[in-house]
């Protein structure tokens, strides 16, 4: 009867987990696609998945140093080697199997492998995992700290890590007396339950793990195996966190995105529901699902939330079982057994050595952070302290023209006489040629082109899902058409393919280099993408994208609208940045015909028409009335 009941308790378990498995895949189904998965993972910087495996392995080398003090403790000089190969195994099995139990394999590895007693194991296993729990206590209390700010107390953060600290210090001190307990309840077991026999090795078992945690106890290791402990958790986390940052840096996403203590939080939790007795085969369901939750409530849109659970889950399986598997066919091999130990001690060198091992791939992000400024929290100088013009502000907007969009039509505005006038009664995304002479401008499947002082507009080209444009060098036009980008020659009629791939609804360029904005899976990032080669690279995450007419500067409209950002086109570094002017929101900037001047709309009810001086950061409003939108400023020169 007990075993038809653990049958069917097993059944069920295994049946939750393949339902906990369907439903959030069925969800993420619904949600990305295969393609979409696809070029999410083929997007993935190299430098990105060096820092992945370089954390994952660091990680790896603090938990086998931990291995090592323990089991030295308890007698037994195990190889370095063959113990990292169980370390790798270990987390192989711990991905593996449900609710963590992979984690004792280690116990059985380290019997096997290199015949270490299943007592010495098993009180190692058990220092191991109260450390655990130590560390990652320690940094969901500093996590918690960044996350709310400065608001609370550094005392309080000291107070709760002096708490844990002891609570966890008294079950450790407390470990031998359980186990005497179990060793008492272990000879009043009734026969109905064990034999004789079997309540003596029971028993014996205890006593010899007992005697392990005492050796353990008076070895001085408290303070070593947390430090290493620290180590493990660290590196775990930041082995997790460097693989997010590499799946969505090609989506636009920079490090001032990616608060580590934000990030930090839907890992923790990913990584909970992972370990649930349900969680789903391999841990695949509730690990996405949990992650993908957590992210859409710490403000990531919900594709973003869902691609990267998929994805990051899927390849650090892929990555330990590879690595697991390899171990556990190594450990196979004959390994020599452990011999007498001589005595350790824990002096200074024992830290550094520590201090050394996690600075090493710390040292490593800092030098692939620092070589990809897309990645980088940007911290840029305003305008006028790094362009080269004239920081004086000027009393009124050069002599020019302006070209924008109502729902009324199309209008320029004449910055000499203040007047202002409706070329058209219906168009939109109107753009000057190079000099200024005619706009060209869409209107329903059809690019059109009209001359600067109004009369009878004409259709150059007839092209459905048309969605941007822009003059380039000689007379030629951008557009795209949410399948890439294409030139437009007007005299000739010719239309080329420059950039197949993509959906950009703004762009810009000089002929030899296109700036565009993407629309992606999770908002839109700023492209640039060189004309004679096909080569894209990311800007960075957002909009409003634009060239500057010396072409040495694109534009990127911050998160908030309230900021746009300047990056330099070659580099791709950031350069400066440029506030609104009262406080407003503005959107769809766009560099005029002289590198010192650029034109935005300010969003919300009042959706006017400004004119920014760059070097000083001056402003003019141009429109009168409201609903303006896709300025395009021609200053005559």
């Amino acid at each position: 009867m007990t075993g038809f009941h653990l049958l069917n308790r097993k059944s069920l378990f295994f049946a939750l987990s393949l339902l906990v498995s369907a439903g959030a895949f069925l969800y993420l189904r619904q949600t990305v696609s295969f393609s979409e998965l696809s070029d999410l993972i083929r997007q993935i910087p190299v430098s990105g998945l060096a820092l992945f495996v370089a954390f994952s392995l660091t990680m790896s080398c603090f938990r086998a140093w931990r291995y090592l003090l323990l089991l030295r403790a308890s007698g037994y000089q195990a190889a370095r080697l063959p113990l990292f190969l169980i370390t790798l195994a270990r987390n192989f099995f711990s991905d593996l199997l449900p609710a963590r139990l992979g984690d004792l394999m280690f116990i059985y590895l380290a019997r096997n492998r290199l015949g270490v007693s299943v007592s010495a194991a098993s009180a190692c296993f058990a220092w191991c995992f109260v450390f655990d729990v130590i560390s990652l206590g320690f940094l969901i209390a500093i996590a918690t700290i960044f996350a709310l700010g400065s608001g609370i107390h550094p005392a309080v953060l000291l107070a709760a890590g002096l708490l844990l600290a002891l609570a966890c210090s008294l079950l450790l001190r407390s470990l031998p007396l359980l186990i005497r307990c179990g060793e008492s309840v272990a000879r009043a077991l009734p026969r109905l339950f064990l034999r004789q026999a079997g309540r003596e090795r029971l028993r014996q078992a205890l006593a010899a793990l007992g005697d392990e945690l005492v050796k353990l106890q008076k070895g001085g290791l408290y303070w070593p195996v947390l430090v290493l402990s620290l180590g493990t958790r660290l590196g775990k986390y930041l082995t997790l966190y460097s693989l997010f940052v590499a799946l969505v840096a090609p989506l636009g996403y920079g490090l001032a995105d990616l608060p580590p203590a934000k990030v930090f939080f839907g890992l923790a939790a990913a990584e909970l529901a992972a370990s649930l007795p349900i969680s789903g085969i391999a841990g695949f369901g509730a690990y996405e699902g949990a992650w993908s939750l957590v992210f859409q409530l710490l403000g990531y849109p919900e594709k973003v939330a869902a691609l990267t659970g998929v994805s990051h889950h899927l390849l650090t399986q892929v990555y330990g079982y590879a690595l697991g598997a390899l171990a556990f066919l190594l450990l196979l091999l004959p390994w020599r057994r452990p011999g007498l130990l001589i005595e350790q001690s824990f002096g200074p060198f024992f830290y550094a050595r520590a201090l050394m091992l996690a600075a090493l791939p710390l040292c490593l992000a800092a030098l692939v952070v620092s070589h990809q400024p897309g990645l980088a929290v940007e911290r840029v100088a305003p305008l006028g302290a790094r362009l080269e013009a004239s920081t004086v502000a000027p009393s009124a907007p050069p002599a020019g023209r302006l070209v924008f969009q109502r729902t009324s039509g199309l209008f320029v505005f004449d910055t000499a006489t203040g007047t202002e006038k409706r070329l058209r009664a219906s168009g939109h995304y109107p753009r000057w040629s190079p000099d200024g002479s005619r706009i060209a401008f869409l209107d329903g499947d059809g690019l059109w082109l009209i001359n600067a002082d109004g009369g009878e507009a004409k259709m150059a080209l007839r092209q459905t899902g048309l969605r941007a444009l822009a003059f380039v060098a000689d007379e030629a036009i951008l557009f795209s058409d949410g399948r890439g980008i294409k030139t437009f020659d007007p005299r000739s009629g010719r239309v080329a393919i420059v950039y197949a791939d993509g959906d950009f609804l703004e762009l810009d360029g000089d002929g030899a280099r296109l700036v565009g904005t993407e629309k992606i899976f999770g908002g839109y990032r700023v492209a640039t993408i060189e004309a004679a080669t096909g080569v894209s690279r990311i800007v960075a995450k957002g909009c409003s994208a634009s060239l500057s007419a010396d072409s040495r500067l694109i534009s990127v409209n911050g998160g908030n609208h309230r900021r746009l950002y300047l990056y330099d086109s070659k580099s791709l570094a950031p350069s400066a940045t440029l506030a609104m002017i009262a406080g407003k929101k503005f959107d769809n900037q766009f560099f005029s015909n002289h590198p010192d001047w650029l034109a935005s709309r300010s969003e919300g009810d009042d959706e006017g028409v400004f004119l920014h001086h760059l070097p000083s950061g001056a402003g003019f409003r141009l429109s009168v009335s409201g609903g303006c939108d896709r300025p395009d400023f021609f200053v005559v020169q």
